[in-house]
């Protein structure tokens, strides 16, 4: 006895099999021309689905700008999150390491450099400060520390920077 796997997904409507091979060989046919039917019915109703990620659109420009590379300095970032702070210039570097570097996590070192590359909003205290600014980001949720020195942003803080890096274009 062979067990077999299938998923089939039309739209949100997702079907999933697993078992006898023998059956789903012999019966492949008359499932599908039931999925057919079935998701016709569906298909053919208007769909609302509820979303709670309003950035739908957001997600387009972001989708449209990775396909010819999302470019832009720490700084110009900097300036458009309005960075008065050490702990919104940690997020602005972590935001610009994950959409220009394609970095999912940071490291201690590359936010570093990251910050240092902000010429005309980098403080000496920001740097001394850095340890107390990463540990009170992940307290409030706004990073997620991953090991020891590495960090990524949380999924709300990625939303949020997305949003105004749309806005960049």
């Amino acid at each position: 006895m062979t067990i077999s796997k299938i998923k089939l997904k039309f739209g949100n409507i997702e079907i999933e099999y697993e078992g006898e091979q023998q059956y789903l060989i012999s019966d492949l046919d008359a499932l599908l021309s039931k999925i057919d039917g079935f998701s016709q019915h569906f298909f053919d109703q208007e769909v609302t689905i509820p979303s709670n990620e309003p950035q739908r659109s957001v997600e387009k420009a972001i989708s449209n700008q990775s396909q010819n590379r999302l470019e832009f300095t720490i700084g110009t970032l900097a300036a458009k999150l309005n960075v008065k702070t050490g702990p919104e210039l940690v997020i602005c570097a972590i935001g610009h390491l994950h959409f220009v570097g394609h970095k999912e996590t940071s490291t201690r070192k590359e936010i570093i450099s990251s910050i240092k590359q902000a010429a005309n909003y980098y403080k000496k205290t920001y740097l001394s400060n850095l340890s107390s600014s990463l540990e009170n980001l992940v307290k409030q949720g706004t990073l997620l520390e991953k090991s020891k020195d590495t960090y990524s942003l949380s999924a709300e803080e990625l939303q949020r920077l997305e949003t105004i890096i749309a806005q960049l274009n």
